[in-house]
């Protein structure tokens, strides 16, 4: 019984810390800030589809990002070879610039969460997270296996 207190409790501040402490890097998670940082990291460019499988969102909210990130002049779309349906995303130098800023923007928010904390708790909570990424890794592996074996 112990640990469906606990998970109740978990789960209730999980959604309070994602509706409001980190809503900023939820943001960069799910919409511009994550294009854009994502972009950089595989040399510049991305197909629509690629960028919402890898955020884990819908092709209806990436297109919406997408359309504003072109606004504001940080990403230009173009035809993908031979499919004039496909499109290419490229991110420009102003958004490369911008991307940094998210970055550091995540960075010191960071900072500043884990100095509140303290050293102590700091550490703490890096050793759980890390704990729970790795037992993550180990579920996936077993499930991948199995699914192999089947």
């Amino acid at each position: 019984m112990e640990y469906e207190t606990l998970a109740n409790e978990f789960i209730a501040l999980a959604k309070e810390m994602h509706n409001g402490i980190h809503m900023d890097i939820a943001q960069a998670n799910k919409g511009e800030g994550f294009i854009l940082c994502y972009l950089v990291k595989n040399e510049g460019r991305a197909y629509p589809s690629e960028l919402a499988r890898t955020a884990g969102i819908s092709s209806a909210r990436i297109a919406a990002a997408l359309n504003a990130l072109e606004a504001k002049g940080l990403v230009r779309r173009s035809e993908a070879g031979s499919d004039r349906r496909r499109k290419l995303i490229t991110i420009t130098e102003a958004g490369m610039n911008e991307a940094a800023k998210k970055r550091e923007e995540i960075y010191q928010n960071t900072l500043e969460l884990l100095e509140a904390l303290g050293l102590e708790d700091a550490k703490e909570l890096l050793r759980i997270i890390t704990r729970i990424v790795a037992m993550k890794k180990v579920r996936c592996s077993y499930a991948e296996t199995v699914k192999t074996i089947e």
